[in-house]
C-alpha cells in the first residue's frame, strides 16, 4: 500500500525513468548500446499483466486469435530525447502479423501512443494517464529474453518509416522474416545469433553510406547469406558417381533469384544472388578456384553489391578474434590482396563509406596481423 501511495504522489515520468534504469542495468548482457547514446534491452511479460487497463487491453483483445502467444515481448529504449516502450504480441507463425504498441514518452511532454497490426500502418491513440501504474508493474514483473524477429522488424521500421514507401517496407519486412527463418538456430563463432550479422551490416549502411533511401540494397543485406548458408536452400547436390551437380549452378541461381524476386523485388533479389558464392558443380565450375573467380566477377557488376560486400567484410573483421588462428590469417591476407583492390573501385562513388571502412579496417586488422605474423603496415 505504501508503494502505491508513493507512486500517486510522485511524478509518474520520474517513476518510469527510475524503473527503466533499474531494468536496463539489471542484466548488462541483455543491453544493446547503439551509437553510444541509446540503451535497449529486451524482456517478456505475461499478457495478463495488462488486463483491466483503460484502453490498452481492449484494443489488444480486439485482435487476438489462436495465432498469438500469451506472452508480450517488451523492449525498453532510452535515448537523450525520449523513452520508448514497445509491447509486441507476437504470432506463433512468423509470417502472421503481430500486434504492436509503441508508448513514447518525449522528455518534457505527455504520453504518445501508437498501435499497429503488422508493420505497414500505425494508428495513433490517446491513453488514459491511469495506465502508468500498470506500465510500471509490467516493467517490474518482466524477465529478460533474447531478441525476436519482431524486434528486428520494429528497429528497422524506426529507421525508415518516414523515408520508404509502404511497398518498400513490406518487402524489407519479408526479407527479415526470411533471414530469421533460414538463420534460426545458427550462431556465429562469437556466440551471437547469426541474424546479428546482417543487422550490423544494415546499421553500418544506414549510418555511414547515405543508403537510407536505397531500400533494395538494405533489403538484400538481410538475406545476402541465406542462399549460401541455409540448409533449406542448399546449392545443387553433387552426384557421387559422376561428380557433377544434378542441376548446374547457373540454373539453380536463376531459380533462386526468381523465387526471391517474388517476395522482395527484382533488384534486391539480384543483389542477394550476386552475393552468393558459387560452389563447384562439375559443369560450370570444375574446381573452387573457378567458382571463386566467378564470385569476384559477380561482385563487380554493381557498385551497390561491392558496397554490401565491403561492410560484410568489415563485420567479419570485427569478430575475427573468435576464429581459429589459421582462419584469422587467411582473412587478413584475402582482405589485403583481394578485397581491398575491389573496394577501392567504389571509393569515389561512396567516399564517406569507403573512408570509414578504411579507417576501421586498420583498427581491426593491425592487432590480428601482428598476432599471426603478418607485417600489415608494410603491406
Amino acid at each position: 500500500m505504501a508503494v502505491a501511495t508513493e507512486r500517486e504522489e510522485s511524478n509518474p515520468l520520474s517513476l518510469l525513468e527510475s524503473s527503466m534504469d533499474i531494468k536496463l542495468k539489471s542484466d548488462p548482457r541483455r543491453v544493446i548500446r547503439e551509437m553510444g547514446k541509446v540503451s535497449i534491452s529486451y524482456f517478456q511479460v505475461p499478457l495478463i499483466t495488462l488486463e483491466g487497463v483503460n484502453g490498452l487491453p481492449s484494443i489488444f483483445a480486439d485482435h487476438l486469435s489462436d495465432e498469438h502467444e500469451e506472452i508480450l515481448e517488451m523492449r525498453l529504449v532510452k535515448t537523450p530525447d525520449e523513452r520508448l516502450i514497445t509491447f509486441t504480441l507476437p504470432s506463433r507463425n512468423f509470417r502472421h502479423n503481430s500486434s504492436v504498441w509503441n508508448l513514447r514518452f518525449p522528455v518534457g511532454d505527455a504520453l504518445i501512443a501508437e498501435f499497429g497490426i503488422g508493420y505497414e500502418k500505425r494508428e495513433k491513440v490517446t491513453l488514459d494517464s491511469e495506465i502508468m501504474p500498470v506500465i510500471l508493474s509490467a516493467i517490474e514483473s518482466s524477465t529478460p529474453r533474447e531478441r525476436g524477429v519482431h524486434d528486428y522488424k520494429e528497429a528497422m521500421l524506426m529507421r525508415v518509416k518516414d523515408i520508404w514507401t509502404e511497398e518498400e517496407i513490406r518487402r524489407c519486412m519479408t526479407a527479415i522474416d526470411l533471414a530469421w527463418d533460414h538463420h534460426l538456430g545458427q550462431y556465429r563463432k562469437s556466440g551471437e545469433p547469426y541474424i546479428e550479422h546482417p543487422w550490423e551490416i544494415v546499421k553500418d549502411l544506414l549510418d555511414h553510406s547515405g543508403q537510407s533511401a536505397d531500400a533494395a540494397l538494405i533489403t538484400a543485406t538481410w538475406i545476402h547469406d541465406i542462399l549460401e548458408d541455409s540448409d533449406k536452400l542448399s546449392q545443387p547436390e553433387i552426384d557421387p558417381e559422376s561428380g557433377k551437380a544434378l542441376v548446374r549452378h547457373g540454373v539453380w541461381a536463376y531459380g533462386m533469384e526468381e523465387w526471391l524476386a517474388e517476395q522482395v523485388g527484382k533488384v534486391a533479389a539480384k543483389y542477394a544472388t550476386l552475393m552468393t558464392r558459387p560452389q563447384p558443380d562439375g559443369i560450370e565450375f570444375v574446381d573452387k578456384a573457378k567458382a571463386n573467380g566467378q564470385y569476384y566477377i559477380n561482385l563487380i557488376k554493381y557498385p551497390q553489391v561491392i558496397l554490401l560486400k565491403m561492410f560484410d567484410r568489415f563485420h567479419n573483421l570485427r569478430t575475427l578474434e573468435f576464429m581459429p588462428l589459421e582462419n584469422q590469417k587467411a582473412t587478413v591476407e584475402s582482405t589485403i590482396e583481394k578485397y581491398d583492390p575491389l573496394f577501392s573501385l567504389i571509393s569515389t562513388i561512396y567516399p564517406e563509406a569507403y573512408e570509414y571502412y578504411k579507417a576501421e579496417e586498420v583498427k581491426a586488422i593491425r592487432p590480428v596481423a601482428q598476432r599471426v605474423g603478418i607485417d600489415y603496415d608494410s603491406t
